[in-house]
């Protein structure tokens, strides 16, 4: 365990997107958007960069399509676009010891 805590902006990163991935799938998006921004609080610019990086990458699957829409409302383009690319990015593993 780390002796330092997080820095209290990377905490509320963690609460937003911990925050859409337990509503990923909401047919009624609406009260997930205003509990959103009940937790950015003074910081509607993190919101909509973590809600694009968010909407961005999960914008393929279409069991969160309502959410990632009302996400992409509310987000900042360039922040979609590298949620885009992260989800193509690949996964990083470590290869078998042979």
């Amino acid at each position: 365990m780390s002796s330092r805590p997080l820095d209290p902006l990377t905490t509320l990163s963690v609460e937003l997107s911990a925050a859409m991935s337990r509503n990923r799938y909401t047919t009624d998006p609406g009260p997930v958007i205003a509990e959103l921004q009940r937790i950015a609080g003074e910081h509607p610019e993190l919101l909509a960069e973590e809600a694009g990086l968010w909407a961005g990458f999960n914008e393929a699957d279409p069991d969160s399509a309502a959410l990632v829409d009302a996400l992409k409302a509310i987000s900042t383009l360039e922040a979609v676009a590298l949620g885009r690319e992260r989800s193509t990015a690949g996964s990083h593993f470590t290869p078998p010891l042979i």
